[in-house]
């Protein structure tokens, strides 16, 4: 039986033996991004992540694709009409992922900014958007307001506007890029950290890589190094050794689940905070709410990241501010995930907090580094990128082709033709409810039908509260990169998020099925298991 490391072993093998036009380092949506751009245009690309694709900032965002509406007070008005345009390209691209929904603000006197406000710059939104816009805001009376959201505090209200926007799954939005480049040609390695730089007469030729997954380390060389590594492009930079001033200022961000009682899930309610007068976000997802974000400095480790009480407090107040009704305290909190921002660095100035702008160098050795940004803007961040390597490397082809190319296979169809289609095909015995088919849709886009195709008859959710299948468990195993249990559990089927309360049994059962596509030893399994409920215990937790 060929085990995962095996497999592994034999890819690093090969990746010794290749020469590559371009390494990544980093594996969140800004690396992916790149992989992607450059294999499309005939690059020899190799994409190398220390955990796993969106383990860091990529998989823990407020899950929004979005000009950014606070932007505008800063009279960002390009950076703002970039991300719409870069919203309708999405929209376009990722038809199946990329949700348009309708956000409801709120007009509360004492809470509100000014109506006059805020429509002015809803207007200017509208406006900025053209030709690409999804629907002009409309302004709700205060009695339409009530029967829209009956939790929301009556006392002072009188009235809300509503605009379009659009949310994503963050997580699988990453892989699915990275997977998009891997079908053109592109390398792709999880869990393989870069220990350090390889270098000849002061110039960068490649990287020293070690795999976690078999403990082997090895050599792979590049003719142009990039690092797209987030929050932890600092670090990178101390191992490339010409750099010393820091690139990136980390802001924090918190999000907590809550449960998804007495909102309406038509909205997206977006909560002024008392205290900083900062967005507050209230997502649905699932069955329950992701409410967000925190924007705070942060100076420590970002492997030891953690929500403090005083995070969940600020989150909480707010929110009960809005909805008295809803009473929401720390036992409410489902889970709690802390991201970490890469914002550009200016010394001594703390406008970068609320700056989502980005830069692209070149270090004395030939390194380049792609920091700063946000989700919403990543494919530009590449585009240019990858233009510029491609200038330095005099080769790759000059037009980029991601505006068009669809992720997962989607069809030309929309999201109900498509899920009518593949009904058809699957019907009979055996065969998925609707919901299960919408979630494989949601989540694969057209790979849907492989999901399916490796289910043959069995089509049995995991867990009748979820509508996750079994077969999923081997599609990301062989498929989608899936090397540890908290990759599975995490980020390719969120299940780890979505159990109420620990499911100690169906855990071990996704484990031993692991186990078996994997070949992990009963040893491995046992580490697997306790990583995972590490991970849980974590997210279930505050610290301070």
């Amino acid at each position: 039986r060929v085990t995962i490391k095996a497999v592994r072993s034999a890819f690093v093998d090969r990746l010794e033996r290749e020469y590559f036009d371009l390494v990544i380092i980093g594996g969140g949506i800004t690396g992916a991004a790149v992989a992607r751009d450059a294999a499309f245009r005939g690059l020899k690309t190799v994409i190398l992540e220390k955990d796993d694709f969106a383990s860091g900032t990529s998989g823990k965002s407020s899950r929004m694709i979005h000009g950014g509406l606070r932007y505008l007070e800063q009279l960002r008005f390009a950076l703002v009409r970039e991300s719409l345009r870069e919203r309708a390209i999405l929209l376009r691209i990722a038809p199946h992922m990329v949700q348009t929904r309708a956000f409801l603000l709120p007009f509360i006197k004492g809470l509100s900014q000014s109506p006059a406000k805020l429509c002015l710059g809803l207007f200017l939104y509208d406006l900025l958007s053209s030709p690409w816009g999804l629907d002009h805001f409309t302004w709700l009376s205060r009695n339409t307001l009530a029967r829209c959201a009956p939790s929301l505090r009556r006392e002072g209200a009188y009235g809300a506007a509503v605009y379009r926007d659009c949310t994503v799954d963050d997580a699988r939005l990453t892989l699915s890029t990275v997977l998009s480049g891997v079908q053109r040609g592109l390398l792709a390695m999880n869990h393989a950290p870069v220990m350090d730089f390889i270098k000849e007469r002061g110039q960068a030729v490649g990287v020293v890589v070690r795999d976690d997954v078999t403990g082997r380390s090895f050599s792979l060389r590049g003719r142009a190094l990039l690092a797209a590594a987030g929050p932890w492009t600092n670090e990178v930079t101390q191992m490339e050794g010409t750099i010393k001033d820091p690139l990136v200022r980390v802001s924090k961000g918190v999000h907590l689940l809550v449960p998804l009682d007495c909102l309406n899930a038509g909205y997206v309610p977006v909560l002024n905070s008392p205290e900083d007068r900062r967005h507050i976000y209230i997502i649905p997802w699932q069955n329950y709410a992701l409410l967000g974000t925190t924007d705070t400095y942060f100076d420590g480790d970002p492997d030891a990241l953690r929500v403090t009480r005083a995070e969940v407090d600020y989150l909480l107040g707010t929110v009960n501010r809005y909805f008295p009704k809803l009473r929401l305290r720390a036992e409410s909190v489902r889970g709690a995930t802390a991201g970490l921002r890469p914002l550009v660095h200016q010394a001594g100035s703390r406008e970068t907090l609320s700056s989502r702008e980005h830069r692209l160098i070149q270090t004395g050795s030939g390194v380049f580094f792609l920091y700063g940004g946000k989700l919403t803007s990543h494919r530009l961040m590449a585009r240019e990128a990858v233009d510029r390597i491609c200038a330095f490397l005099v080769s790759g082809g000059t037009l980029c082709f991601t505006p068009w190319k669809r992720l997962d296979n989607v069809p030309g169809l929309d999201v109900d033709e498509f899920l009518e289609k593949l009904g058809k095909v699957r019907s009979g015995t055996g065969s998925p409810d609707r919901r299960s088919l919408l979630h494989l849709v949601r989540t694969y886009g057209g790979r849907a039908c492989e999901v399916l195709n490796m289910a043959n008859q069995e089509c049995e959710k995991i867990h009748p509260d979820f509508n996750v299948l079994w077969a999923e468990i081997e599609y990301a195993a062989t498929r989608e990169m899936a090397c540890s249990l908290t990759d599975f559990m995490v980020r390719r089927s969120h299940l780890g998020y979505l159990m109420d309360t620990p499911d100690e049994r169906m855990v071990e059962q996704i484990a031993d099925r692991m186990s078996t596509l994997l070949g992990w030893t009963p040893r491995d399994k046992d580490r697997e298991l306790d990583r995972y409920w590490s991970w849980d215990r974590n997210m279930r937790t505050f610290s301070g």
